[in-house]
C-alpha cells in the first residue's frame, strides 16, 4: 500500500507530461543543495557560516550553516552552480545541480579531529547505588555539551569511571542505569581531572531506630502489566530518601522507613502514584496488590500523525486522557510551523510523538525547528519517533543513532525488507521482565522500514534483531528499539510501531515502552 501512492503520483505525472502542447518549451525542474562546512584549522564543522550559491541562471541564493555545520539551498536552477563559503578567507567550488534531485557538497576542509583539541580536561569517580548498597556497574556516564559534543564512558565492575578529553567549562555529568539517575554539574579545567565526590564504602546503612519496611508491587494502569525499574521511595523528615527500584516482577522492598503514617511515592517515566501507609517499627508493611497501578498521567501530549502509525491508540491503552492530546496533521508540511517554530507552543507539552509516515522533509532542514526540539528535550520534554519518522531523530541528535545510509539525505535508512516471522532478542532486563520473555516475534508487514546500523555508548538498546534489506543482504543483530537522554528529557525510537498485523507481543512491548518516556 505504501507504494501505491507513488505509482499513482507517477501516473499523474505521466498524464501531465503528455498533455503539454508540442510548441511549449520544457523547463527543467529545479534541484536542491545540501552541504557541510568545516574549519580549515581543525576540520570540525562550523555553525553560522554564510554560504552564497549562484545557480545556472545566474540567480544568487544565500544560506547559513546550522549548529551541525550543515545548510540547505533549494529551488536552484539545474546546471552548474558556484558555491562560495564565507569562512577562513573564503573558498569557491562548483557543484552540478540535477533537475529534481538533491546534490551534496562536503567542504574539502572537513576531516576527523586528530586527538583532542585543547583546552580539555577529565572527570573520574565511583558510583554507589545507595538503594542497593552496592557499587553501580555497567552504568552509562556521559557529558553532552551545549554545542552537541558527546563524551561517553561507563562504570566498571567496581562502579568506577574515567571520562577523558572533555571540553573545559561547567558541564552536566549524567549517570544512568535502569531506575538509577544522577546529574551533577562539574567544572572541567584545562589538563585537570575533576574528581566526582564518591563514598569510601558502599553498603546499606543500618535501619534508623524507630523504622520499618514497606513492600509491594508496581503495575501499569491496566492493573496487569508488572513494571520493572520503577522508583519507589519515602522522604524522611531529614530530607533523605528510603528507596528501592522494582525488580523484573514489579516487586519492591523499601527499608529504613520511619514508623508512623508515611507517604509512598512511585514513579516510572511520566507516570506516578502515591499513597499513605502506616509503618510499624521493626515490621514490614505489605501494600495490597490491588494498589499496584500507577495513576493515568496528568500530562499534555502532542501527536504528529503519519501514514503508517497510530501511537494515539497506545496512549489510550495506557490511560492518557484524550482531552490532553493535541493532534497535528503530519501529512502536511504545516505541522513544522504550527508545532516547532514557536518554542512557547512546543514547551506546553510534556511528550511529542512522531508517527511513521510524517511529512518530515521541511523539518529536516529547518534549523530553528531543530534547535527548538533539542531545547525541548534538554529541558525535560520527551520525544517518541517510529520507523520512517527517523529523520526527526537523525537531524536533531545525529551523534546518538547511526541509521543505515547517508546521514545528509532524507529517507536513506528506509531499506528494510518486508518480513513476518523474525525473532528479536530483548536485551533490556526491565522490558524482558515485564514481557516475561527474552525474545520477541517481530513483524514488518510493509517494505521500506527504517534500519538502525549502530548506536553510541550512551544509548539504551531494548531489542536487537537482524535487519533484512531490500537489496537481499542482511545486517546482523542490530538495534530495533532504543532510548537515550538529550539532557533532562528522553528520546525513544523504534523501527516497529502500532499498525495492522503486528504481533500481540509487539503491541504489549509498545505499551510498556510508554513508561520509558
Amino acid at each position: 500500500m505504501r507504494f501505491s501512492w507513488v505509482l499513482f503520483g507517477a501516473l499523474l505525472g505521466s498524464l501531465a507530461l503528455f498533455s503539454c502542447r508540442c510548441d511549449e518549451e520544457l523547463i527543467a525542474s529545479p534541484g536542491d543543495l545540501f552541504g557541510t562546512v568545516c574549519s580549515v584549522d581543525t576540520g570540525a564543522t562550523l555553525a553560522g557560516v554564510q554560504v552564497s550559491i549562484v545557480d545556472a541562471d545566474g540567480k544568487t541564493h544565500e544560506a547559513h550553516t546550522d549548529a551541525t555545520g550543515t545548510f540547505l539551498a533549494d529551488d536552484l536552477a539545474a546546471g552548474t552552480a558556484t558555491v562560495t563559503v564565507n569562512a577562513d578567507g573564503g573558498r569557491t567550488v562548483e557543484v552540478l545541480i540535477e533537475p529534481g534531485r538533491q546534490a551534496s557538497f562536503t567542504d574539502a576542509t572537513c576531516h576527523p579531529p586528530v586527538g583532542p583539541t585543547p583546552p580539555f580536561g577529565h572527570v573520574d569517580g565511583r558510583v554507589c547505588n545507595d538503594s542497593a548498597g552496592a557499587w553501580l556497574a555497567g552504568a552509562n556516564v556521559f557529558i553532552q555539551t551545549a554545542t552537541g559534543a558527546l563524551y561517553v564512558t561507563g562504570t566498571d565492575d567496581n562502579g568506577a569511571f574515567l571520562l577523558e578529553n572533555v571540553a573545559v567549562g561547567p558541564q552536566t555529568l549524567t549517570i544512568e542505569k535502569g531506575a538509577y539517575f544522577r546529574q551533577e554539574t562539574v567544572l572541567i579545567e584545562d589538563q585537570q581531572t575533576y574528581h566526582l565526590p564518591s563514598p569510601d564504602t558502599c553498603e546499606l546503612p543500618p535501619p534508623p531506630e524507630g523504622s520499618g519496611s514497606v513492600e509491594g508491587r508496581v503495575c501499569a494502569p491496566d492493573g496487569q502489566t508488572w513494571l520493572a525499574e520503577a522508583s519507589v521511595y519515602v522522604v524522611r523528615p531529614d530530607g533523605t530518601r528510603a528507596e528501592d527500584a522494582t525488580d523484573t516482577d514489579g516487586r519492591y522492598l523499601v527499608t529504613g522507613v520511619p514508623a508512623g503514617e508515611q507517604t509512598v511515592i512511585v514513579e516510572k517515566g511520566s507516570f506516578s502514584t502515591s499513597f499513605t501507609v502506616t509503618v510499624v517499627e521493626g515490621q514490614t508493611t505489605t501494600v495490597p496488590e490491588a494498589q499496584c497501578a500507577l495513576d493515568p498521567p496528568d500530562i499534555r501530549v502532542a501527536v504528529v500523525s503519519g501514514s503508517w502509525d497510530r501511537v494515539e491508540d497506545v496512549l489510550d491503552d495506557v490511560g492518557v486522557d484524550p482531552a490532553n492530546i493535541t493532534m497535528y496533521d503530519g501529512n502536511s508540511p504545516s505541522w513544522v510551523a504550527e508545532l516547532l517554530d514557536d518554542y512557547a507552543v512546543l514547551s506546553q507539552y510534556d511528550i511529542v510523538f512522531f508517527n511513521c509516515g510524517v511529512y518530515d522533509f521541511g523539518f529536516s532542514f529547518e534549523t530553528h525547528a531543530i534547535a527548538n526540539l533539542q531545547q525541548f528535550v534538554a529541558q525535560g520534554g520527551s520525544v517518541y519517533a517510529s520507523d520512517q519518522a527517523y529523520d526527526v531523530v537523525e537531524r536533531a541528535w545525529p551523534s546518538s543513532i547511526d541509521f543505515y545510509g547517508s546521514d545528509t539525505l532524507s529517507n536513506q535508512a528506509q531499506n528494510g525488507q518486508e518480513t513476518q516471522d523474525m525473532i528479536g532478542q530483548i536485551v533490556d532486563d526491565g522490558l524482558a521482565g515485564s514481557l516475561a520473555s527474552t525474545t520477541i516475534e517481530l513483524h514488518y508487514p510493509l517494505l521500506a522500514w527504517a534500519v538502525i546500523q549502530d548506536v553510541s555508548q550512551n544509548v539504551t538498546v531494548y531489542i536487537r534483531a537482524d535487519a533484512p534489506l531490500m537489496d537481499g543482504t542482511t545486517l546482523s543483530n542490530v538495534p530495533h528499539t532504543v532510548r537515550f537522554l538529550g539532557g533532562q528529557g528522553r528520546v525513544l525510537y523504534t523501527s516497529f510501531h502500532q499498525e495492522a498485523n503486528i504481533s500481540e507481543q509487539m503491541e504489549h512491548a509498545l505499551r510498556i515502552l510508554m513508561f520509558e518516556l
